[in-house]
C-alpha cells in the first residue's frame, strides 16, 4: 500500500465506514445491486462536492474497479478496512444475504469502536501527566538547575541537589538515548502485538498494552464469529474463515479451537484457548449446548465489552495515580534539593 493510500485509510475511521455501511444497508434493502451502490456513492459524492468525503472517492472507485475485474466486493474491500469487517460483510455476500452481513458488521464495530473510544479516553489523562511530568524535567534540567550552577560549585551541593544536578547533566546531555529508548519500546511493542506468540507472550498477555490487546480482540472474536455464524456459516468453516485473514496472534487461537474441534472437542471446549477472560468463558460453557449459540455468544461478546471497558477504566484509573504521583514525587524532590540547596548557599555567604 502507498503512502497515499495508507493516509486514505487513516481517513477512513470507523465513524466513517459506518455511515458508509449503513448507506449499503438503505440501497441493499431496495433491491440495488451492490456494484451500482458503490458506482452511486462515488458519483453522488463528486456531484456534491462534498470536499471533505472526496477520499471515499478514490476508496469507492478502486472497490468497483476490483469488482469489474471479477473480485467480489468483500475482497475489493479488504485493503481498506479492518479483517473482521471484511469477514463479517463476506460472510453476508456468501449466505445470499448481505443486508444482515452489513448490520452485523454495524453492530460489531459499534462494539469494538466503544471499546477503543474508552481505551483512548480512559489513557488521555495519564498520557497528558506523563507528558506534563518530561516537560518539567527538561525545564528544570536545561534551564533551571544550570543557573543555579552559576552561583554555587556544584561540588559543594548537599546530596539531594548533587543527585538532581546529575540527573540534569544526563537529560542534557544523554536525552537522546531515553528519546531513542521509547521509540524502539513503541516499535517494538506495536509490532509485536498482532505477531507475538508462545510462552512469553502468555506473560505479556497480563500487563498493559498486552492485556488491552487481548480483551479487545477476544470480545470481537466473539462478536465477528457469532456474525458468521449468523449468516449460516458453520463454526469450523467459520473459524477456517477467520484464519485467512487474522493475525499470527489470532491464527494461533484460531488453530488451536479448530484442532480441539477435529479432537472431538464441544463447542465451549474448542474456545477454551486462553484468548478468552474466565468469566467470558463460564459465560461460553453455560451456552455451548444453547440450540441459538451464535446468537449467545453475540451477545457474550457484547457483554465483554461492557466488563472490558470496566477493567481497562480501572487499569487507567491506576495509571492515573502513578502519573500523578510522579509528577508530584518529582516536584516534592526539586522543593526538596532546593530547599537544602539555599541553606548551603545562606551557610557559604555566612
Amino acid at each position: 500500500m502507498s503512502i497515499s493510500q495508507t493516509y486514505i485509510r487513516l481517513q477512513f475511521t470507523a465513524s466513517v465506514r459506518r455511515k458508509v455501511y449503513q448507506s449499503f444497508v438503505d440501497y441493499l434493502g431496495q433491491g440495488i445491486p451492490i456494484s451500482d451502490i458503490v458506482h452511486l456513492l462515488s458519483t453522488s459524492i463528486v456531484k456534491a462536492g462534498a470536499r471533505s468525503q472526496m477520499f471515499q472517492v478514490a476508496i469507492l472507485k478502486d472497490i468497483h474497479m476490483q469488482m469489474s475485474s471479477g473480485v467480489d466486493f468483500a475482497e475489493a474491500l479488504a485493503r481498506w478496512v479492518p479483517t473482521s469487517e471484511v469477514m463479517s460483510i463476506r460472510a453476508g455476500m456468501r449466505s445470499g444475504d448481505p443486508v444482515t452481513g452489513m448490520k452485523n458488521t454495524i453492530d460489531a464495530l459499534d462494539a469494538s469502536s466503544s471499546m477503543m473510544s474508552t481505551i483512548f479516553g480512559k489513557l488521555t489523562y495519564p498520557a497528558v501527566l506523563m507528558l506534563a511530568l518530561f516537560g518539567l524535567i527538561f525545564f528544570f534540567s536545561t534551564a533551571i538547575i544550570p543557573k543555579m550552577a552559576e552561583v554555587m560549585d556544584t561540588a559543594l551541593w548537599p546530596d539531594p541537589a548533587q543527585k538532581l544536578n546529575n540527573m540534569a547533566i544526563f537529560v542534557r546531555e544523554d536525552w537522546y538515548w531515553v528519546v531513542a529508548f521509547v521509540i524502539v519500546l513503541s516499535v517494538g511493542v506495536g509490532y509485536s502485538l498482532p505477531r507475538l506468540v508462545g510462552r512469553v507472550r502468555g506473560v505479556l498477555d497480563y500487563l498493559p498494552p498486552y492485556s488491552f490487546y487481548k480483551a479487545f480482540h477476544g470480545a470481537n472474536l466473539l462478536i465477528s464469529l457469532a456474525a458468521l455464524m449468523r449468516s449460516g456459516i458453520p463454526f469450523v468453516a467459520a473459524l477456517e474463515d477467520m484464519k485467512r485473514l487474522s493475525s499470527p496472534y489470532i491464527c494461533q487461537h484460531l488453530d488451536k479451537m479448530t484442532q480441539k474441534m477435529a479432537e472431538g472437542a464441544s463447542l465451549g471446549e474448542a474456545l477454551d484457548t486462553g484468548l478468552l477472560s474466565t468469566d467470558m468463558m463460564v459465560s461460553v460453557y453455560m451456552m455451548s449446548h444453547n440450540a441459538n449459540f451464535q446468537g449467545a455468544i453475540y451477545e457474550i461478546g457484547r457483554q465483554a465489552v461492557i466488563r472490558s471497558i470496566e477493567k481497562i477504566s480501572t487499569i487507567a484509573g491506576a495509571l492515573n495515580g502513578l502519573s500523578l504521583l510522579g509528577v508530584t514525587g518529582y516536584v516534592g524532590w526539586v522543593y526538596y534539593a532546593f530547599f537544602t540547596l539555599t541553606n548551603a548557599l545562606g551557610q557559604s555567604v555566612g
